[in-house]
């Protein structure tokens, strides 16, 4: 298997361990003053808009190809991160 074969597996599941959760608890209910049920809803909105986004995108994967799919999902992702 390629290095680069390795390396797109090896980000894949990085990714998908989805670290910033662990950091985003103590944010906010310590320094934003958020409850753990608020800290949760805003948890669950998140994954839940992460997994209705990624159908359209297979559709885009299928229409535009791979690598400009992945740039529009990084792009939405950093869109989404800033606001």
């Amino acid at each position: 298997m390629s290095r680069n074969i390795k390396l797109i597996y090896l980000m894949t599941f990085v990714r998908s361990l989805m670290f910033f959760g662990a950091v985003t608890i103590p944010y906010f209910t310590q320094l934003a003053n958020v409850n753990f049920t608020q800290a949760f809803f805003t948890q669950s909105w998140f994954q839940f808009w992460i997994f209705l986004m990624e159908i359209p995108m297979g559709v885009v994967a299928d229409k535009l190809g791979r690598k400009k799919s992945v740039a529009i999902g990084i792009l939405l992702f950093g869109v989404d991160m800033f606001i």
